[in-house]
């Protein structure tokens, strides 16, 4: 009985992290891209403003 209740756990972790694995996996691509907009996004507005303050002043 032990044994199998082990084994249960063991697959039952096994079977946690695998889908853990693969929705980092699936997520980390979006991630890496919403960072990557929201940071030239950034870049963007703030080269704009330093234009816009350069016309200004």
């Amino acid at each position: 009985m032990v044994y199998l209740q082990l084994l249960f756990t063991f697959i039952a972790l096994a079977a946690i992290s695998v889908i853990l694995f693969a929705v980092l996996m699936f997520l980390l691509p979006i991630l890496m891209w919403i960072i990557f907009i929201c940071v030239l996004i950034g870049l963007t507005v703030s080269f704009v403003t330093m234009i816009c303050q350069e016309i200004l002043s």
